[in-house]
């Protein structure tokens, strides 16, 4: 598998569609941590969402049914290839920076779960 080279701002995207609407039915919490907060775009120096971390190079922890899941960049492009293949699409930049909640929601999905559980 070639990794999906994702900016900060590519990430961001993703990451703001599925925790502003993709996941909030089954995510119970979203708490970042670690990363490089110098690589924040708009020259800020402090997170302004939680899931912001994963961008710059920290992970998430993800509360689902009472267990604790964590997702980390890896796991982002391991969920990325799955759906790009579940959804048989070329791998494309313009397909990626188009997505909707629920095609947010299924990356997450297949990142952390590996499957889709949701509906």
């Amino acid at each position: 598998m070639v990794p999906i080279k994702l900016d900060v701002q590519d990430i961001l995207d993703i990451l703001c569609t599925a925790f502003n609407g993709g996941v909030e039915y089954w995510c119970e919490y979203v708490r970042g941590h670690g990363g490089d907060t110098s690589r924040l775009p708009g020259k800020r120096n402090k997170v302004a969402y939680e899931y912001e971390w994963l961008a710059i190079g920290g992970s998430l922890e993800i509360g689902v049914d009472g267990e604790v899941y964590t997702l980390t960049q890896k796991l982002l492009q391991d969920g990325l290839w799955k759906w790009f293949a579940s959804n048989d699409c070329k791998l494309s930049f313009e397909k990626l920076r188009n997505i909707d909640a629920g095609d947010a929601d299924s990356i997450i999905q297949y990142s952390l779960f590996g499957e889709l559980r949701y509906n």
